[in-house]
């Protein structure tokens, strides 16, 4: 039987064993059809493949909320029925979130997403920490000592921290569901004026909140906060009849530090396996357990902070867990009392003046930066 000519030319080539189809008169036509199958099936699978991702993410974020709902509720239960005391959790936990510009160069990526993959896992731990009913969270954001990086760097984190404190008070799923308090502490001063305003208002919109409360060190050091609860102190005692007992003074000092009435710190944790405090809370920690992990801050999570609350568990029940001698505020002398609630007033009346020149955009109102008392 022949074959139309019309259809296929069988004419053989040398070397060819196939019948040649570019010699097709339809062959446009079929080639068109082609493309137009391939491109709609690409479209169809991209579509699929992001429907999955959609509700892949959805399921996760279901199955996490699940969890932390059920957690919340065994652990009140077993508050309630005595088998979990107070003491088994610690009151307040402080980070010190190491690890982020490692995270990044292993991947390849950008310094700035590890930044950004640090901040989501401060989130995921904060609803960790409201679960379990801790009451304070310390993190460790930016050092003093930080501003030796170089400026590119420096800025592109004033940049990301004006970012997180906006979606904090306009995107804050997790501060606004969780009732949570946001403080500053450190040397806020030395921040640029737009991103003094951001954080004012973060902390003034909060400042009502009981359930968490997040402290957010940036910038600071030890040295530097020690040092300004000192010459308060020294202010205090210069112009005081009475001289404050050794007691007495220490407490005082402990009042006028930025983290104030907050309880010791009971569990420091820094991630990356560095093995030193970093001038972080040294006076806080003083009674507290201190664990040193290996993981990357943005890949500590679930898991991992499981794993530490089940160690300090087993550190309290083996008795190691001791509480300053330090006398509460309401114990300490009443002109102790004025002169600490005269300074804390003075530093809220600060972020609230600070707060007032808020607007939600890039423009912020200039004039010189108002230094924190």
């Amino acid at each position: 039987m022949e074959v139309e000519s019309d259809t296929w030319n069988n004419t053989e080539q040398p070397g060819s064993y196939f019948p040649n189809i570019f010699m097709r008169k339809d062959f446009g036509d079929v080639l068109l059809s082609s493309l137009i199958l391939l491109i709609l099936s690409s479209c169809a699978l991209v579509l699929i493949a992001w429907f999955s991702g959609l509700l892949y993410k959805h399921l996760c974020k279901t199955a996490r909320e699940f969890v932390l709902s059920c957690m919340r509720v065994s652990f009140k239960n077993r508050i309630d029925k005595g088998k979990v005391t107070p003491l088994s959790v610690p009151r307040h936990v402080a980070f010190i979130m190491d690890g982020n510009r490692r995270w990044a160069r292993k991947r390849k990526l950008e310094v700035t997403e590890g930044h950004k993959m640090g901040y989501n896992a401060l989130k995921s731990l904060l609803e960790l920490c409201e679960a379990f009913g801790v009451k304070t969270v310390s993190v460790y954001a930016f050092s003093i000592e930080n501003f030796k990086r170089s400026a590119q760097e420096v800025s592109t984190l004033m940049e990301l921290a004006a970012e997180k404190f906006e979606e904090m008070l306009f995107r804050g799923d997790v501060v606004q569901k969780h009732d949570v308090r946001v403080r500053v502490l450190g040397a806020v001063h030395m921040l640029p004026e737009k991103l003094q305003v951001r954080l004012a208002r973060a902390v003034s919109e909060t400042k009502h909140r009981s359930t968490v409360t997040l402290n957010i060190c940036f910038p600071y050091t030890s040295t530097e906060e020690i040092g300004r609860a000192k010459k308060l102190y020294e202010e205090y005692a210069s112009n005081c009849a009475t001289k404050p007992s050794d007691i007495e003074a220490a407490s005082m000092v402990d009042k006028l530090l930025y983290t104030r009435e907050d309880s010791r710190v009971d569990l420091l944790l820094r991630t990356s396996g560095e093995v030193r405090f970093s001038d972080f809370m040294t006076w806080q920690c003083g009674f507290a357990q201190l664990q040193f992990v290996e993981a990357l801050w943005p890949d500590f999570g679930f898991v991992e902070m499981m794993k530490s609350l089940y160690r300090y568990n087993r550190f309290v029940k083996s008795g190691s867990r001791l509480e300053s001698d330090l006398l509460p505020l309401e114990e300490l002398p009443s002109s102790c009392q004025d002169y600490i609630r005269k300074v804390w007033e003075e530093e809220d009346k600060w972020f609230d003046r600070m707060g007032e020149l808020y607007v939600p955009s890039s423009s912020l109102p200039g004039g010189k930066s108002v230094d924190i008392p």
